[in-house]
């Protein structure tokens, strides 16, 4: 079960290893997508804040490898914050260049 598969993530992230926690992280985005199908809207952005979190700094330490799975989680955490009514979702009043600036060479 997902949530099994969950736990044995989370055992393995004790190790340190960046693999470990980008594994762990897609394993969190997915529960909040299949959360929020469910219509589990805080639990959804529990699991999807979750993952953007141990993505982002998975990015600060090696963005060319972790970006990639950052950006599509991001996309899924903006989605469960419209669902939520969350306006901060699409970070009104603050220019693409801002919010992409930390992830930019």
């Amino acid at each position: 079960s997902m949530l099994e598969a969950l736990a044995l993530y989370r055992e393995l992230v004790a190790d340190g290893s960046p693999a470990s926690m980008a594994n762990l992280a897609t394993a969190l985005a997915d529960l909040g997508v299949q959360e929020e199908k469910l219509a589990l809207t805080t639990e959804a952005l529990r699991s999807t804040e979750a993952a953007v979190d141990l993505l982002r700094v998975l990015a600060e330490q090696n963005r060319e490898a972790y970006l990639t799975d950052l950006a599509p989680t991001l996309h899924d955490l903006a989605a469960v914050q419209m669902a939520a009514g969350k306006k901060s979702a699409l970070n009104p009043g603050r220019p693409l260049a801002a919010c992409t600036a930390a992830y930019t060479p």
